[in-house]
This record gives C-alpha cells, structure tokens and sequence, in this order.
C-alpha cells in the first residue's frame, strides 16, 4: 500500500480494543504503511478515577483515562523499539479537551506525543453520542451545541488533527436518515478559518460506522478546502488489527475530488506531506 498512512487508530490500551499493540504493528508492517500512528482514547472528562468526580464507574462510562493514557505511552515506546523498520507514530485522541483545559494541556505536554487527536464524543452531561435515545432529543439543538463545541475547540487549537468531525451522524442517521447540515455551513466555515490559521489538519475518518460516506463527506471536506485549510489527515479508526488502513482509499478519492493533492502525517508534531 504504497504512499498510504494510517494514524487514527487503537490497541488494547483504549478501553473499547482489546488487540494487542504487537498485532497492530505486524500487520501495518505487512501493509507497508508509509506511516503507521496508535491513538489511544483518553477522555479528559473522565482522566481521573471516578472518585475524583464523585461519579461510579460502569462499563459504559469508564474512568481513570490517566492510566491508560501511561500504558498507552509506554506501550507505544517499546514498540518503536521493537519494531525498528516501522515508522510507529505516537499518537492520542483526545477527547473533550475543554471539559478540564489545564489537564488536557499537561497530557498534551507529553514529550513522546507525535500528534494529538482531537475529539468531541459527548457533551456532558450528556453521554457519548453512542449512547443517546434521540427520539428523546431535539437533534437541530444538540447538532447546534455539538458544532459550537468544535468551534470552540479550535479556538484553543492546541492539538495537531480534528477528528471525525461528523461523528454525532454515526447514530443520528437511524433516526433521521436524509438529515441536512447545510445550517451548519456558516459555523463549519468559520471553524476551518481557525484550522487554517492554526495548520491543523481534517481528519477523513474512513470507517463507515452506519454511514456510505467518510467521515466527514466529499462536501464538508470541499468547504474546508474553500475556507483555506491547508492538510488533510487520514484515520481508519481501527481497533483490530485487520481493520487497519480500511476505506482509506474512499477518503482519497474524497480529498482529491475536494482539490487536495496530498495528505500529511505528523512527526514531533510537524507535518509530512504524503503525495497522492
């Protein structure tokens, strides 16, 4: 898979994978990636044990992020050791960095860190959107929050990709499969601008999950490219070890039909062009 990277994905210290680190090595070794990132989950909202939050932790709404995000950390470092021929990126998703900023920059602060994901699955006090019963909820009012919400994460800025920007639709679109975010254009726009300025990358995340299309889609990733953003990333979302580098060729074909030449990876932070 010559000129394809892959850096949006998880191994068995995210709490919803449990494929050991070496099988995903192995098998981006076996693809032949140009560039192979782990980007483990760390939930800034739920860092520390529930205690700290007064909370009790279930399955569903896991805790303690902090010693995954240490696992994940080592994990990843003796991999690079050994797997020597494989370019293994460290990498972390970042999830609801605005939730506890100070916390989220001292996780960022990390010296090993390559990239920084940045996410948004839920708005508390609201659960991750995986959860939610939107036959209960008005979609246009929690869209609207959801998208103030990535505006105002790129306003801090502090991170190197934006993730699946369109992720609320994963589950939205059983309840309303023709939804239109065209109403979402303008704050859309205005939140590339803040990427643009801030050279960070649209991640086209290629996993499907419920969809036909990327995450976002070809006429998202079109306004980006309108608003001037400059790179775009790719992420399978992987979290076994034969998913990795899956549909990442219909997030190709979508960032050429939107102009963009290439895609770029991030190493110590600092982009690598990777050519189409």
């Amino acid at each position: 898979m010559n000129g394809i990277f892959d850096t949006h994905t998880h191994c068995s210290c995210s709490f919803d994978s449990s494929e050991p680190i070496e099988n995903m090595c192995k098998q981006a070794q076996k693809l032949g990636l140009v560039a192979y990132g782990i980007s483990d989950h760390c939930e800034v909202n739920r860092f520390f044990p529930d205690s700290y939050y007064n909370q009790t932790q279930n399955k569903d709404n896991p805790y303690n992020f902090k010693a995954d995000f240490e696992k994940s950390m080592d994990s990843i470092e003796k991999a690079k050791k050994d797997f020597p021929n494989l370019n293994l990126l460290c990498g972390v998703e970042l999830g609801q960095a605005l939730s506890d900023v100070k916390t989220a920059e001292k996780i960022i602060a990390e010296p090993r860190l390559d990239y920084v994901i940045a996410s948004v699955h839920e708005m508390p006090p609201l659960e991750d959107f995986y959860y939610l019963d939107y036959s209960k909820l008005d979609i246009d009012e929690l869209l609207t929050e959801y998208f103030e919400n990535i505006l105002k994460l790129t306003e801090w800025g502090k991170f190197n990709i934006l993730a699946h920007l369109t992720y609320p639709l994963r589950y939205i679109v059983k309840y309303q499969p023709n939804l239109n975010l065209s109403k979402f254009e303008d704050i859309m726009y205005e939140t590339f601008k803040n990427m643009a300025q801030k050279d960070i990358a649209l991640e086209i995340n290629c996993s499907h999950k419920n969809l036909s299309d990327t995450m976002p889609g070809l006429p998202i990733i079109k306004l980006f490219k309108d608003a001037g953003g400059k790179y775009i990333s790719l992420g399978s979302d992987a979290h076994i070890a034969n998913n990795i580098a899956e549909g990442l060729e219909k997030g190709i074909e979508n960032a050429v039909l939107a102009g963009f030449e290439s895609a770029v990876y991030f190493k110590n932070h600092r982009p690598t062009t990777v050519e189409f």
